[in-house]
């Protein structure tokens, strides 16, 4: 009855039909690898056990999302129906994977991981897997997406395990051997560990093919979905609109994603805006600059002090409200601003 709480299912004459509730929900502990009684008051059970019961009752919605967030935390909007399943921090720097915490072991946070991984996929028993980029690239994770999955496999063959990348992947210097060599190992570890690929362009516009030479030798199905992109609606849901400018003021946006190039463009726009100012140029507008999560906004604070024309706003998950906003947008024109730009329509640099 707390699995299917609100929404019990019902005879035909509209009684609650307590036998199919019972049959369900059964067969939802099962896919848990539970032997509880679905006929058991929740008060009976412990602690562990009543947290399966939660699970249960989201699974019996049809789908649910679990995403598994390991890095830096990222605000985000939107995600009432994503369950989030932390794992141990890590970030990439100039050397390569390390942890968060100076304080930890990167050999001993990496184990946690593959070990928090395959205690997951024991507890939920997923349908579909998706891996984002792998193994295209973050070759470093190869040890706790491959435990994932053989794990995930050995409880459930008929599970689908399913490659998620961008529309154009590309080699990069963490995978450091020949084009030759590094082509031959993604067409390996596709084959032995995922069931398809989907690749988030549009046909039309750019092809797998077109960025991996060897695309046409890849063995498991490859389905183009199309550019994914953050909807309106969705970053409308409890965003904090107290930071927008007032409706009606204009003002240019410019935002800088993770790259080397962030800090640079940023720059360039502020000492821009300075001289346009200067010379009576935009008078009745103002420079609203959205750093990226990799960038310190306390340093562009400094360098824009003493021009109140200059807003600086940290990484935020209501840049889509920003963009529609804005009378221009300047930006490196990476992925995820590319396909806000499409969604807004918002004239851009």
């Amino acid at each position: 009855e707390n699995i299917f709480l609100a929404r019990e299912p019902r005879t035909r004459l509209g009684f609650v039909d307590f036998a199919k509730m019972h049959q369900d929900a059964s067969k939802l502990l099962v896919r848990l690898g539970l032997t509880i009684d679905s006929r058991r008051r929740v008060d009976e059970l412990g602690v562990a056990s009543q947290q399966v019961v939660e699970i249960a009752r989201a699974l019996s919605r049809k789908h649910t999302v679990y995403l598994t967030q390991g890095g830096r935390e990222i605000p985000r909007s939107g995600m009432d129906n994503v369950r989030i399943l932390k794992l141990p921090q890590i970030h990439r720097n100039p050397n390569g994977i390390a942890t968060v915490d100076d304080r930890q072991d990167i050999d001993q946070v990496m184990e946690r991981r593959k070990e928090v991984l395959q205690e997951t996929v024991i507890a939920l028993h997923p349908d579909i897997i998706v891996v984002e980029h792998y193994p295209f690239s973050k070759w470093e994770l190869g040890r706790e997406i491959n435990g994932l999955l053989e794990t995930a496999r050995a409880r459930d063959p008929g599970l689908k395990a399913i490659c998620s990348v961008r529309d154009i992947p590309l080699q990069t210097r963490h995978e450091d051997c020949t084009a030759e060599a590094y082509a031959s190992e993604v067409l390996a570890r596709l084959e032995d560990l995922f069931d398809g690929v989907m690749v988030h362009g549009d046909p039309e516009l750019s092809r797998l093919d077109d960025h991996f030479p060897r695309a046409r030798d890849i063995r498991v199905p490859v389905f183009h979905t199309g550019i994914v992109s953050e909807k309106p609606a969705t970053a409308t849901a409890g965003y904090d609109k107290s930071a927008l400018p007032a409706q009606g003021d204009p003002y240019v946006l410019v935002s800088a994603g993770g790259g080397a190039d962030a800090v640079h463009l940023i720059d360039c726009c502020i000492a821009a805006w300075k001289g346009l100012r200067s010379e009576n140029e935009l008078a009745a507008y103002k420079l609203v600059v959205c750093t990226g999560l990799a960038q310190d906004a306390a340093s562009f604070v400094q360098r824009a002090r003493d021009d109140d024309s200059i807003v600086v706003q940290p990484f935020t998950p209501e840049f889509l409200h920003w963009m529609r906003g804005a009378a221009l947008s300047v930006s490196c024109a990476g992925y995820n601003t590319f396909a806000n730009l499409l969604e807004t329509g918002c004239r851009s640099i």
